[in-house]
């Protein structure tokens, strides 16, 4: 009679077991991913005729991690999609700034030109320093400056 317990026991416990490893790596796995969506300027997607000469920046994460912290980030932006690509920022790279911050950032580079298109990216550090940058490239599109 014991062994009959112990044999019907032994496959559950083995599924419970697999059940638990399972969840642990799925969850750690969540908590490592997170991406930058909704990338904006000015509170639009990728505007046209911006007046501001100092345009401001915005986005938003996708996560699975509960709680999420954004501890830093960097904006760049670029005069040509090849530079952007490279993640460098001839007009603008604000270098790392340790903020939580994700909207409202204010364009700090070099004076914009009328009618000129920008394109831009974000790259994030979370709290517990693993890294995001925005798959696509946002732009922007200056209007008639004064």
């Amino acid at each position: 009679m014991n062994s009959s317990i112990h044999r019907r026991k032994a496959p559950m416990l083995s599924l419970l077991l697999l059940f638990l490893c399972a969840s642990i790596v799925v969850t750690g796995n969540a908590q490592d991913n997170f991406k930058l969506i909704k990338l904006r300027c000015n509170n639009a997607d990728n505007p046209v005729g911006i007046d501001a000469t100092t345009p401001q920046f915005s986005w938003e994460f996708t996560t699975a991690t509960r709680n999420f912290r954004q501890a830093a980030y960097q904006v760049i932006v670029s005069d040509s999609p090849e530079q952007l690509e490279k993640m460098q920022g001839n007009i603008w790279n604000s270098g790392k700034v340790v903020s939580p911050q994700s909207s409202g950032i204010l364009y700090k580079g070099t004076p914009l030109q009328s009618r000129k298109k920008y394109y831009w990216k974000v790259k994030t550090w979370s709290a517990d320093n693993k890294e995001a940058v925005s798959e696509q490239a946002a732009h922007f599109e200056m209007g008639l400056l004064q």
